[in-house]
Parts: structure tokens; C-alpha cells; sequence
């Protein structure tokens, strides 16, 4: 190699900020932000508060509209594509602020129920408020429909259990220990034939299940662990078609396991029996 090529070499690997090229910036892809600095006319980008809905950018850093639209039925939206996406299941942004000084929204859930919630009165929760009957979960946002989208539905430890245990809201078999307040980093199970008893901070063979949000629909679209709280059949995934459900023939309080159609069928999610795949819509 000619000295004079070595020499731009060692000046390309010694002063590589001089040379480099600025990345250009980019239309945010965050799911849990609306924000359009640095997207185009006509872009969109999420709605934070429901990932099925989003909105359109002005190109100027704002929005062209101040209510989002909705993915089409089937659909979510996708922040990273910037477009709706086949799929109705997706992952919520978790909105749940238990402490008045954390909150953006001004309002803290009730810890163990989720038709209540709390205004905050600077730092500290106010009077209690209750949902009504037709939207009656709280998310951290507003009252509304879906029971999994609780703030009860996720574990949490407030200032007042710091260095203590708390139950899983899904599993009445684990437990987390708070180190700190905030969200859990450390969690166990009990053993088999137990169950964490909140009373006494410790799993016990004559403690009852209790399981704060029962029948948790997961990040997938399915219930890992399902009680019987009516007589009847009933989808392991409410939205989706596949082979397994539940069967309740007497009311429960532990769980009880899935059962499977015959295969070649699905278990259909709204009418609740077997049926060929292909008539699963």
C-alpha cells in the first residue's frame, strides 16, 4: 500500500467524528408516546392509550386531528411500520400510576380494586371515585371496558410495602418482595399444594387462593390461569380461534386446566363449541 493511502487511513481511524455522516432524525416509534417531531405530512404514529387507534401527523410537528382513528376490525397499529398491521392482539401501554407525586394523569387506581380510583390533591389521593356500571375498569387513564387492562392487574409495590412481600394480582401460587417502591424485581413461587397468604406474608398449605385479577388475558391474547366464576364452556384466548378452553361444571376458586377440541377443529371464541378451522373466523 502507498504511504500516502496509510497516512488517509490512520487520519479516517484516528478523526472519525470529522468525517462521519449525521444520521438524519426520525419519526418517533415509540407505542406509548404520540410524538410527530420529525415526521412527514401524513404520517401516523400511536396512540398511546389504545394500541388499535392512532394518529395523523400535520408534518409540522403536530397533529391534523385531536381524536385518533382506528386500525381497521382485525388490526393493530404498529409504531416501528407506521401503519396498521394484521392482528387484533397487542400490548397496552402500561398507564398505572400508584403514587399522586409519579402521576401525569392527576388520578392514582385503588391497589386491590379496580372500579375505584383516587384525584390527587398535589401529592397525596383525594376522594375515592367510583366507575360506573357500563365502563367499569379503571386503567389509569379513564373507566372503561376491558377487565384486563386493570391497574390492579400488575404487580406494584407502594411506599407503604417497601421490605415486604406482595402477592402476584395474577397467580395466587407467587409473590414478589419491594425493595423499593415501584415495580417488583424480585419474585418466587410457593410450592406445590400452597398458596401465598397475604395475611401472614408467607405461602401456606391452608391458605386460599386468592387471586386479586382473576382470569388475566395475557400479552398473547390468552388466560394461563382460569377460575370458574360461571357453569358453561369457555376460550382459553377470547379473541382468537384455537383448539383449547376451559370447562366449568361447579364454581372454583383454583385453576383448573384447558381442554382440547378434536383436532383439525378450533374452539370458536363466540359461540363456544368446536368447529372446523376453517369456519373460525
Amino acid at each position: 500500500m502507498a504511504p500516502r493511502s496509510c497516512l488517509l487511513l490512520l487520519l479516517l481511524c484516528l478523526v472519525p467524528g470529522s468525517l462521519s455522516l449525521e444520521l438524519s432524525p426520525v419519526c418517533g416509534t415509540d407505542p406509548c408516546v404520540t410524538d410527530c417531531q420529525n415526521c412527514a405530512d401524513g404520517e401516523m404514529v400511536a396512540d398511546p392509550e389504545d394500541c388499535h387507534r392512532f394518529y395523523i401527523c400535520d408534518g409540522n410537528g403536530g397533529i391534523i386531528t385531536t381524536q385518533p382513528l382506528e386500525c381497521p376490525s382485525g388490526m393493530h397499529f404498529n409504531a416501528t411500520q407506521h401503519q396498521c398491521v394484521s392482528g387484533n392482539i397487542c400490548k397496552y401501554c402500561d398507564r398505572c400510576f400508584f403514587e399522586c407525586y409519579d402521576s401525569i394523569t392527576g388520578m392514582v387506581p385503588d391497589p386491590t380494586d379496580c372500579s375505584v380510583y383516587y384525584e390527587c390533591n398535589g401529592d397525596y389521593p383525594g376522594k375515592d371515585q367510583t366507575c360506573s356500571a357500563t365502563r367499569p375498569y379503571f386503567d389509569g387513564f379513564r373507566c372503561q371496558e376491558e377487565h384486563n387492562r386493570c391497574c390492579s392487574c400488575h404487580a406494584y409495590c407502594d411506599s407503604h410495602h417497601v421490605s415486604t412481600f406482595i402477592p402476584d394480582p395474577t397467580d395466587c401460587r407467587n409473590y414478589y418482595y419491594c425493595m423499593d417502591a415501584g415495580q417488583p424485581a424480585f419474585g418466587g413461587t410457593c410450592d406445590t399444594g400452597e398458596f401465598y397468604d397475604e395475611e401472614v406474608d408467607k405461602c401456606s398449605p391452608h391458605a386460599q387462593c386468592n387471586t386479586i385479577c382473576k382470569n388475566f388475558v395475557n400479552d398473547i391474547g390468552c388466560i394461563e390461569n382460569f377460575e370458574c366464576v360461571a357453569i358453561g364452556f369457555f376460550p382459553k384466548c377470547p379473541s382468537l380461534c384455537t383448539p383449547e378452553y376451559y370447562h366449568c361444571t361447579s364454581y372454583t376458586n383454583t385453576y383448573i386446566d384447558s381442554q382440547s377440541c378434536p383436532k383439525g377443529y378450533d374452539f370458536h371464541p363466540l359461540n363456544h363449541v368446536c368447529v372446523p378451522e376453517d369456519e373460525c373466523p
